[in-house]
C-alpha cells in the first residue's frame, strides 16, 4: 500500500523547493484569535518571501498560512512540523477548500508544471491521513466537528498524483539538453524510474481503496504492459470492462476489447518464462518453440529462456542457438554472454569459450 513518508519522489521535491520558504513563530496573540489553534503557538510556520510585506501591511491570512502549510507538507511529508500543519489544515478547511487545492493541482498539471502538481496533491493526501486518523480516534462521537470523509477526495488525489508521476516519467524519458553527461544522463534515467514506480504503487494502491474506481485499474494495465507482465495486464483490463461506463469510456472500452485481442500470444510467452523459471523446462520449450520464428521472434526473453530450457533438458546445441539469438538482439547481455562461454567450455571448444568469456569480462569490468 502506498506510504506518503516512503515516497520515492520525496528528495526530488525538497530540492526543488527547498529555498522556497522562511519558517518563524508568530505571536501568541495571533493564535489566540482562535482557540482550536493554541496548538500552534511555539510551532514555526512556512513564508514566502512576497508573504512578509503581506504580514506587515496587514497579516497574512488563515487560507494563505495555510496554502503555504499544505506546500511543505507536500513537500515533505517526514517534514518535523508536518503533523501540526496538517491538524492546522483539518481544523481549518471544509471540503470546499480541499477541493480548492486539488483544483490548484490539476491546474499546475495541466500548465505542466508536474512537480509542483506532485507537492499540492501530496498535500490533499496527507490531509485525508490526518481526516481518517482522527475520525478512528475520535471514533464518530457526538459533537464531533463533522468532516469530509476522506474517500470523497483521497481518491481525487491519488490518482491526480499517479497522472503526474506519469507524466513526470514521460518527460524524463528524454534528455533535456543535447550536451548532457553521462552523469547527467545516468542521474535523469534514475529520476524516471522512480516517478514511474510511484505512479504504479499509486495505480495499485488505488486498486484496493477505490476498487470500483475503474481509471486506476485501466492505467495499471499500462504500468505491467510496460514492464512486459501480460497476466497482470490482462487481469486488469479484464476488470476495467466490467467497471467502466459505457456511455461515458466508449473509446477507451473500445481500445482495451483491442488490446486485449493483442494479449493472447504474449501471454502464452509469459506462461512459457515462468515455467522454465519455475523448473518446469520441458513444459516451457512447448509453450515457447512455435514462437522463434513468429512476429515475436525479436524478444530476447523467449529465446533466453528457451536457452534455459534446453540446456536444463540436455540439449546444448539447442541452447547455443537460443543464446546466440539473444546475442543478435541485444549484443551486450552479458547473463548469455557468460552462459555461451560455459556452453562452449562444457562442449569441448575452448576457442569460442575463451572468445565469449573476454566479451563478458570486457562489458562486467
Amino acid at each position: 500500500m502506498y506510504d506518503l513518508t516512503k515516497s520515492r519522489i520525496t528528495p526530488y521535491l525538497t530540492e526543488r523547493y527547498k529555498e522556497a520558504f522562511l519558517f518563524d513563530t508568530l505571536s501568541p496573540t495571533y493564535w489566540e484569535r482562535e482557540p482550536r489553534l493554541a496548538f500552534m503557538k511555539s510551532v514555526p510556520v512556512p513564508f514566502r518571501a512576497d508573504d512578509f510585506k503581506a504580514f506587515r501591511e496587514g497579516g497574512l491570512s488563515i487560507a494563505k498560512l495555510g496554502e503555504n502549510m499544505l506546500f511543505v507538507v507536500g513537500m515533505d511529508p517526514s517534514f518535523p512540523h508536518s503533523g501540526a500543519y496538517a491538524e492546522y489544515l483539518r481544523v481549518c478547511f471544509a471540503v470546499k477548500v480541499r477541493e480548492a487545492f486539488l483544483a490548484d493541482a490539476a491546474d499546475a498539471m495541466e500548465k505542466g508544471d508536474l512537480l509542483r502538481a506532485c507537492v499540492l496533491f501530496r498535500g490533499v493526501l496527507a490531509l485525508a491521513k490526518r481526516d481518517a486518523e482522527e475520525d478512528k480516534t475520535l471514533g464518530g462521537a457526538e459533537g464531533t466537528p463533522k468532516k469530509a470523509a476522506p474517500g470523497a477526495y483521497e481518491t481525487d488525489a491519488a490518482f491526480g498524483l499517479a497522472g503526474a508521476c506519469s507524466e513526470m516519467s514521460r518527460k524524463l524519458e528524454e534528455p533535456g539538453r543535447m550536451d548532457e553527461t553521462d552523469d547527467e544522463s545516468r542521474a535523469r534515467e534514475e529520476k524516471c524510474g522512480q516517478f514511474k514506480a510511484e505512479a504504479m504503487d499509486l495505480y495499485e494502491t488505488l486498486t484496493f481503496t477505490a476498487p470500483e474506481f475503474a481509471p486506476a485499474w485501466y492505467y495499471l494495465g499500462y504500468c505491467y504492459l510496460n514492464m512486459g507482465l501480460y497476466a497482470k495486464t490482462d487481469a486488469c483490463f479484464k476488470r476495467f470492462l466490467a467497471l467502466a461506463d459505457p456511455e461515458t469510456a466508449k473509446e477507451e472500452i473500445k481500445e482495451i476489447r483491442e488490446r486485449r485481442d493483442q494479449l493472447t500470444d504474449p501471454i502464452t510467452i509469459e506462461q512459457g518464462c515462468n515455467a522454465v523459471i519455475a523448473g518446469r523446462a520441458a513444459e516451457g520449450i512447448a509453450l515457447l518453440e512455435p514462437y522463434r520464428n513468429s512476429q515475436f521472434r525479436n524478444w530476447w526473453p523467449m529465446h533466453y529462456y528457451l536457452a534455459q530450457a534446453y540446456t536444463d533438458t540436455d540439449r546444448p546445441d539447442d541452447a547455443v542457438a537460443s543464446y546466440r539469438e539473444v546475442l543478435r538482439i541485444v549484443p551486450s547481455n552479458t547473463d548469455a554472454l557468460l552462459a555461451l562461454s560455459e556452453l562452449y567450455e562444457a562442449l569441448g571448444n575452448d576457442e569460442l569459450a575463451d572468445k565469449y568469456r573476454r566479451k563478458y569480462q570486457l562489458l562486467v569490468n
